[in-house]
């Protein structure tokens, strides 16, 4: 949601911050490679009874013994902040944009393990992930500058765009929006999915900011000129009844619904399935009061669906069985970001999930874990 938040009410969190020192030892075992851009940090884990974490630090992820001993990160607003932004999915492995340093691929080479590789691009330091997307097949995120927490403004990314095409991240051009150009002063600031492809742009003059907006249907063919109307329409949050449904019944809608009233107020839960172009942001409680909406999270994916909550309780619904579900207890201060389902064999799911500290609109220490849960 933090990605709409120039168009929607900000969630605000006042949290405390417990932290410990960590220790020398982590979890698992983690190898870097000496390369400057290309994959840097590469682990196999096999899940079993306890979870593996890993906090995102400086040359890529860490693992540590749980979140309580992430290291001692200074809070930073979440615009300048090292943080999972958003996941993609696909029928075989999921991509997480890390905010300020690049993409995280996971694959699953076998039941019950889970590989993953850290593939930094130094092109993303200072700009901020501001829409993240599939390119065909390809993983993609937008950069675009900081005008909220930066004092001044750095020169605009170039390009803009970047994509991992399975072996490295580049630069590349949506031929869509390419009329509004970079070489006549556009910034593309975000890019959305809701059916076509939307696109808001700005051009500062010395006297005057101006503002443009595009629409596609495809990121290769031509785009037209929208509106700011329609924009907004597109990045709204849709009605849980949107969401997808399966054979079997509305199995998304059915756990959305249960972790609202589980809640007990208004929440937003940003969507990840393989059936999604990029995450599909869905609102539960919107009859109640919406002075103050819970951000929350979601994964979806024929026969299954879960909600997470941010302080990990959850909802999961499948064809045959459904249920709710808690996470492990993360210290004051912390709380649960995305959650996606990474694999299930016999009644056992394995998860991905990433955490975050959070202070008001800073974001501290920030990573991921990796658990299985029986339902």
């Amino acid at each position: 949601m933090r990605l709409l938040l120039l168009f929607f009410a900000a969630l605000c969190f006042s949290l405390s911050c417990v932290r410990e020192a960590p220790p020398q030892n982590g979890s698992a075992a983690a190898a870097e490679a000496e390369v400057e851009d290309g994959p840097r940090t590469a682990a196999i884990v096999r899940i079993g009874a306890e979870p593996f974490w890993f906090e995102l630090a400086a040359g890529g992820p860490r693992p540590v013994p749980s979140p309580r001993h992430a290291a001692l990160e200074p809070f930073a607003p979440w615009k300048l902040s090292r943080h999972i932004t958003a996941f993609l999915a696909d029928e075989s492995r999921l991509a997480a944009a890390v905010n300020q340093e690049g993409f995280l691929v996971f694959e699953f080479p076998k039941d019950g393990e889970i590989a993953f590789q850290y593939y930094p691009d130094s092109g993303w330091d200072g700009y901020t992930v501001s829409s993240v997307f599939w390119d065909g097949r390809f993983p993609a995120a937008l950069l675009a500058r900081d005008g909220i927490f930066s004092d001044s403004l750095s020169p605009p990314p170039d390009p803009a765009l970047r994509r991992f095409d399975g072996n490295v991240i580049s630069g590349f051009e949506a031929a869509a929006f390419a009329a509004l150009s970079p070489e006549d002063g556009w910034e593309t600031l975000n890019i959305l999915w809701d059916g076509a492809w939307y696109c808001r742009k700005l051009r500062r003059g010395a006297e005057a900011v101006e503002e443009a907006y595009l629409k596609a249907a495809d990121l290769a063919g031509a785009g037209e000129r929208s509106s700011g109307g329609a924009f907004l329409r597109a990045a709204r949050p849709k009605d849980p009844a949107e969401a997808p449904r399966s054979p079997a019944g509305p199995l998304l809608g059915a756990a959305l619904e249960a972790a609202g009233a589980l809640a007990g107020k208004p929440c937003v839960f940003r969507t990840v399935s393989p059936e999604f172009t990029a995450a599909g942001v869905f609102q539960t409680g919107t009859g109640g009061d919406t002075t103050e909406i819970l951000d929350a999270s979601a994964y979806y994916r024929p026969g299954a669906a879960l909600a997470l909550l941010p302080d990990g309780r959850g909802v999961f619904h499948g064809e045959s069985r459904s249920g709710g579900f808690a996470l492990p207890s993360l210290p004051e201060g912390y709380v649960y970001t995305a959650i996606c389902l990474a694999g299930e064999n016999n009644g056992k799911y394995t998860l991905i999930v990433s955490w975050e500290e959070q202070e008001n609109w800073n974001v501290g220490a920030a990573g991921f874990g990796m658990l299985e849960i029986g339902l």
